[in-house]
């Protein structure tokens, strides 16, 4: 069975969506835990509304907690997993139909820990490479949304704001586990406000490097992203 873990903090229309999208599964044998992050908004609403029709052969809880962030919610949603497998969602996440069945079928038939593939970010594809452990010392190209062994999997950094998903990759690697890559566009990230899924284009991070070099001017969002890398590199050795 797979877990589904959603952590969600004030995402209630982005949560209904990504649960219509898990009902819509060719592969039903999973089940849903939601951690509401201390959210404000009507969250419990939106699960009690769609829970009773959405899961199949699956079970849905929702745990509560105090803010404390996604590392923090994805742990406590780790820890009363019943899968062999547990997959993070965020909850702007659009399933495609096959996406379980296809990433567990990938995994299965593998020797790899963990399973991901290609996704769209505001309309823009993102098409990770194979896995190289080599690359993956170099920056990090593999979402969250992944499908793991749960016997492999070792636990988020709680103490870090950002790069979450890439010392999550870089400490499995470290254990001798290694991903498999599936080629297809498999689910899609929204971001309707502020929250997990933020993303800026490429262009932004070269705009502010030059600058940073040449005038020693730079957004405080840059500063804090560079800060939050180098915690990383020197966690890692990189």
């Amino acid at each position: 069975m797979i877990s589904v873990i959603i952590p969600v903090y004030n995402h209630a229309a982005s949560l209904k969506r990504c649960l219509e999208s898990l009902q819509a599964q060719t592969q039903q044998d999973f089940e849903v835990i939601i951690i509401d992050d201390g959210s404000t908004d009507a969250i419990a609403t939106v699960f009690t509304d769609i829970s009773a029709t959405i899961y199949g052969t699956g079970v849905a809880v929702i745990l509560q907690q105090r803010n404390a962030g996604a590392p923090v919610a994805r742990n406590r949603g780790a820890e009363v997993a019943r899968g062999d497998y547990v997959l993070f969602l965020d909850a702007d996440t659009v399933l495609a139909p096959t996406m379980l069945a296809t990433l567990l079928d990938a995994l299965n038939n593998s020797d790899a820990a963990y399973c991901y593939a290609w996704y769209t970010l505001h309309g823009k594809q993102f098409r990770p490479p194979e896995f190289s452990e080599t690359e993956l010392r170099k920056g990090n190209y593999i979402h969250t949304s992944a499908l793991i062994r749960r016997a492999t999997f070792p636990g988020f950094d709680p103490s870090l704001k950002r790069f979450q998903d890439w010392d999550l990759w870089l400490t499995m690697a470290a254990n001798g586990h290694a991903g498999v890559r599936v080629p297809q566009l498999l689910y899609s990230l929204s971001e309707e406000r502020p929250g997990i899924s933020q993303w800026a284009p490429r262009w932004a991070y070269m705009l502010w490097s030059i600058s940073e070099n040449i005038f020693g001017y730079s957004p405080a969002w840059y500063r804090s992203f560079c800060a939050a890398k180098q915690v990383v590199q020197r966690k890692h050795a990189l």
